[in-house]
């Protein structure tokens, strides 16, 4: 029997634009205000790091505080897109050339940003499979409410920590 139809499509992972856009009726935060400006990398890579936790990672058995980025690479990716804009870029992790998960990082036209690649052990191949950009993201359409949650859940958190700092 084909299971093809009851997999999860790795699309199934990208928030429509306009959920990234404003996810929930409780996030009203704007990217920036005249008051205060974008953040810069540095400043959303330590909201970031300081707000991962168990509840927003993908991957609860393997989470620890050691491994504080394991599974966050989704919701973390995101995070980025939201503030700084640009790509998202969906890869295969693979161990003795089986695919085991999916992997996300941003594109931007300067580069490459991956904040949770130190979730990877060294025998796992990480492999681009497809860039995501804004069109792509918007024809994707709606994603899963437990993916949806974990993003607000994050995004919540960093936007406290910025506004803190």
């Amino acid at each position: 029997m084909d299971n093809t139809l009851t997999k999860e499509r790795p699309t199934d992972r990208i928030p429509h634009t306009n959920q990234l856009a404003e996810p929930s009726a409780q996030r009203t935060t704007p990217r920036t205000t005249p008051s205060r400006p974008a953040p810069t990398l540095a400043q959303l890579e330590s909201a970031l790091r300081a707000s991962w936790g168990a509840d927003t990672t993908a991957d609860p058995a393997e989470w620890t505080s050691a491994r504080r980025s394991r599974g966050q690479c989704d919701v973390t990716s995101l995070v980025l897109r939201h503030y700084l804009g640009g790509d998202l870029v969906l890869a295969r992790v693979f161990i003795d050339c089986v695919q085991t998960e999916h992997h996300w990082w941003n594109r931007f036209p300067t580069g490459d940003i991956d904040l949770t690649r130190d979730q990877f052990y060294p025998h796992q191949d990480v492999i681009e499979h497809k860039v995501f950009d804004a069109a792509a993201i918007a024809e994707a359409g709606p994603i899963r409410p437990e993916l949806l949650e974990r993003f607000d859940r994050l995004l919540r958190r960093v936007t406290d920590h910025l506004a803190a700092n």
